[in-house]
């Protein structure tokens, strides 16, 4: 399995530590709609021309209970017969998100377009749709060269519709599917109100090529948040809702901050440090509460079909790295803790098992001025935790490397280095080398 994962959590000290972890297109046209902002269109002067008011008001009708298939499906570019044309990296552009799905093949969204690489950042193909306008674009997911998603936001007063755009060949050609509009706080300005942004980031996570989910976080009034979950079985083409409400005894119900699947039957929803497993299919919930209370959503890796693990995070001004273990597909979890290599100003730390025995990471510092701004580097171990090392500075301040081996791995942009390049390692951390100059 392939999924790529973007995970936030949050220690007693409000610890924000991202981990992402590197995990058949079928269109049909209906009878034209009207073109939204940022959807397909003859030109881009077609699709400026369309406002985010009627676009909103054109997915309205559809309810959050009926399929997003009920929604217009359109189909931008031509028959797939070239390639397109591989270039050197396009100076002067931004990286706004980065998916390595394998060893040197990954994809990268900029403020200007949508970048393919198959030789690490050698050389790009452009995968863009051309017609979509780049600053709507709220989410990017990958499952392997040729299979991508993209989500794109059109927001009004009061709701946003998200346009679900997939390719199945390597971005030749694209299709889009509007889900059903989500309802947020009046956007419009008010010196009482506590209103929130409308366009969340949108998170994809690939169980296979023809199989997906995508969650949306929208926030309401001062910290409520509602999450839309919506999945595909057919790459891309329809989405179908899903919901979520498992209640534990003595607590409310929990809508869930992030969804993994191993397989179409398998898989996890989460949310602070409850985990809900399933090995029978979306709604069939084993849920379970972790034992560590101080930690925020877990990154679950899935290791064999029976044997999980939950990366649980360094507590704040420790070494003392805790993650869980489920030798039986969620129905219990047991803690375990181990100490890693201590560094001066240690902040945090995240972990992804590659395999039961090899588990590559990264240690944050801060540098006093911010959280998370001071040299980040990479640990790793081959022991299941028994022994950690150190293996080297990560690129930049700030950075969490994601990796999808032992050796390889991507260090882009985080929330603390927004304006970071692009680098690449082969050689787990040891050097690094420059991919978006």
């Amino acid at each position: 399995m392939k999924s790529t994962l973007v995970i936030r959590r949050l220690t007693g000290l409000a610890l924000v530590a991202l981990l992402v972890a590197a995990c058949g297109t079928a269109t049909s046209t209906p009878t034209p709609a009207p073109t939204p902002t940022g959807a397909p269109g003859a030109t881009a002067t077609d699709t400026a021309a369309a406002t985010d008011t009627a676009a909103a008001t054109d997915t309205a009708a559809a309810t959050d209970t009926a399929a997003a298939t009920d929604t217009a499906t359109a189909t931008v570019g031509g028959p797939a017969s070239t390639p397109a044309p591989r270039v050197a990296w396009v100076h002067g552009q931004t990286v706004k998100q980065d998916v390595l799905v394998s060893a040197g093949t990954g994809w990268v969204l900029t403020t200007t377009g949508l970048w393919q690489t198959i030789d690490d950042g050698v050389s790009w193909a452009n995968a863009y749709p051309h017609s979509l306008i780049a600053s709507k674009i709220r989410g990017l997911g990958a499952f392997d060269a040729n299979h991508a998603l993209l989500a794109v936001a059109d927001v009004a007063t009061t709701t946003t519709t998200y346009y679900l755009w997939h390719t199945a060949n390597a971005g030749l050609t694209w299709a889009y599917t509007a889900l059903p509009a989500m309802p947020h706080d009046d956007l419009t300005p008010c010196d009482a109100c506590f209103s929130q942004l409308g366009d969340p980031l949108a998170t994809f996570d690939y169980v296979d090529a023809n199989t997906a989910f995508v969650s949306i976080g929208m926030l309401r009034g001062a910290d409520g948040r509602i999450n839309y979950i919506y999945q595909t079985t057919d790459g891309g083409v329809t989405w179908v809702p899903r919901s979520y409400d498992p209640t534990l005894l003595g607590s409310i119900s929990t809508p869930p901050i992030r969804v993994q699947f191993s397989t179409a039957t398998t898989g996890v929803a989460e949310f602070d440090n409850v985990i809900s497993s399933t090995t029978s299919g979306w709604g069939h919930w084993t849920t379970r509460r972790l034992p560590t209370e101080d930690y925020g959503e877990p990154t679950v890796c899935f290791l064999s079909s029976t044997y999980w693990f939950a990366d649980e995070g360094l507590a704040v001004g420790t070494v003392h790295y805790t993650y869980a273990i489920s030798p039986d597909q969620g129905n219990s979890w047991v803690d375990h803790q181990s100490s890693v290599p201590g560094i001066a100003l240690l902040t945090g730390a995240t972990v992804r098992a590659i395999t039961p025995l090899i588990w590559i990471g990264t240690e944050r510092t801060s540098n006093s001025s911010g959280y998370h701004d001071g040299p980040a580097t990479t640990v790793y171990t081959v022991d299941g935790g028994a022994h950690w090392a150190m293996y080297g500075t990560q690129p930049f301040n700030g950075s969490v490397a994601t990796f999808v081996d032992a050796d390889h791995g991507w260090a882009g942009p985080t929330a603390e280095a927004p304006t970071a390049k692009l680098y690449s390692t082969s050689d787990r951390g040891l050097t690094w080398r420059l991919l978006t100059p």
